[in-house]
């Protein structure tokens, strides 16, 4: 997984913390569409990245989903994911909590609210803060 700062030295501002699982129905319905509209933004020129975070049962259930996402993920059993979790409330999935990461280490990093519907809204419009 790329930390923080090698994501900021990119020029990367944006960042989606993606909590889903191969076994939940939902997730798997909105991965593929997820990834399409990565890619297509990356493709652009669109500086912000995307993070899975797994809720999955084990390390080959994780792995084989995560291969089907073209963005990085936490490793399987890391302690990151359950401080995440609690950090971030996550109580269901899928769920995106995406932060935007200020120029310097030194600067705060904004949570913007999390956003699944919004994104069924206007799946180009990343961050899909408050469903604009």
């Amino acid at each position: 997984a790329k930390s923080i700062g090698e994501l900021r030295g990119k020029g990367v501002r944006e960042v989606g913390l993606y909590f889903s699982a191969h076994w939940c129905g939902p997730c798997r319905s909105l991965t593929p569409g997820l990834a399409q509209v990565y890619n297509e933004m990356k493709a652009q020129g669109k500086t912000f990245e995307f993070i899975f975070v797994s809720s999955d049962k084990s390390a080959e259930e994780a792995a084989s989903y995560s291969a089907s996402m073209p963005w990085a993920a936490i490793p399987y059993g890391s302690p990151q994911i359950a401080e995440l979790k609690k950090a971030f409330e996550v109580r269901g999935i899928p769920r995106i909590v995406t932060l935007r990461l200020g120029a310097t280490a030194t600067d705060p990093v904004e949570v913007i609210a999390p956003t699944v519907p919004f994104f069924y809204q206007n799946p180009y419009g990343f961050p899909w803060a408050g469903g604009k």
